[in-house]
């Protein structure tokens, strides 16, 4: 994986500091919602089909020194409480309407913080 583009900013942007993206899991299909009816006292349940649940995508990179201000532009990336534009550079025609879900907490490496960010698709077309 060589770059993402988030909320109109790629992860190659020097004021960020990532020296590398490491991981990015996409789920290949998210999980579903089975839609199942259970009548007491008959064997099985009725099938109403199943919905899919929103898709995740999580990504792990690295960014380079411990330094406030790379700390402080991540932050302002990835902060937004709508969907933003995501994509990659492996597939650039494949946009996904995301946003940042959970807790996002770097660990130390020597001298690198490694960011897992876990972003949520809601819905797709």
């Amino acid at each position: 994986m060589s770059y993402m583009i988030f909320n109109n900013k790629s992860s190659t942007d020097v004021d960020l500091g990532i020296v590398s993206i490491t991981r990015v899991d996409i789920e290949l299909l998210p999980e579903t919602k089975d839609m199942l009816l259970s009548i007491p006292g008959r064997n099985g349940a009725y099938d109403f089909g199943s919905t899919y649940e929103p898709r995740k995508i999580t990504v792990t990179f690295m960014v380079k020194q411990k330094l406030q201000s790379y700390v402080t532009a991540i932050a302002a990336w990835l902060s937004t409480t709508t969907v933003k534009t995501l994509s990659f550079s492996d597939n650039p025609s494949k946009v996904y309407m995301a946003r940042p879900t959970g807790a996002v907490i770097p660990t130390s490496m020597g001298s690198l913080l490694i960011y897992d960010v876990t972003f949520i698709v809601p819905s797709e077309v």
